[in-house]
């Protein structure tokens, strides 16, 4: 059976919900859970939180499902600006794949997806915040042609992970640039 990769829709809302807490529990909580962050992600991942930001224009997912069963998705921000030179206004603010179907190739078509859709627009570089113990996803994001750019800190209440920011390496504009020099 095919993978479909679609924009989401409202009903997807309580599946994002359940499949970003499977992911993020599987890749931040490996030695254990506690109050803290369990109360950090039932309020980041709630049904009502995916609603919301599903109706929000500035927001775009897309899903990856087979046989009506979500996968994974890529939530993309627009006009989000992380303050460095060099990188666009686009966000890939989550892309997440069901630890199960790793491995798969479904991660990479959605981000090939997040960023096809991103070139319609005129948002420049695309760029992401990865946690910087996140050795996998980093990996990952260097081989799709990200390079790290800069980092910062992401917090909750008032404990700081550090991120890095990766900025995607090739641009459409710097390509069609690049390939008119080289013709």
């Amino acid at each position: 059976v095919m993978m479909l990769i679609r924009p989401s829709i409202s009903k997807d809302a309580s599946s994002l919900a359940l499949l970003s807490l499977e992911v993020w529990s599987a890749t931040y909580l490996r030695r254990g859970i506690n109050a803290f962050f369990a109360d950090y992600a039932l309020k980041k991942f709630s049904k009502p939180s995916f609603e919301a930001a599903l109706c929000d224009p500035l927001e775009i997912f897309l899903v990856a499902e087979r046989n009506k069963l979500l996968q994974g998705y890529i939530r993309l921000r627009l006009n989000s600006d992380c303050g460095l030179e060099d990188t666009g206004v686009a966000e890939i603010r989550t892309l997440y794949v069901r630890p199960p179907h790793h491995n798969r190739g479904i991660g990479k078509a959605l981000l090939r997806a997040g960023l096809s859709t991103l070139e319609a627009g005129v948002h420049g570089r695309p760029w992401l915040a990865v946690n910087a113990q996140n050795k996998e996803a980093i990996g990952f994001y260097t081989t799709q042609g990200f390079e790290r750019v800069g980092k910062r800190n992401f917090c909750i209440e008032d404990t700081r992970f550090l991120n890095y920011i990766l900025s995607y390496a090739v641009s459409p504009t710097d390509a069609c640039q690049k390939a008119m020099q080289d013709g």
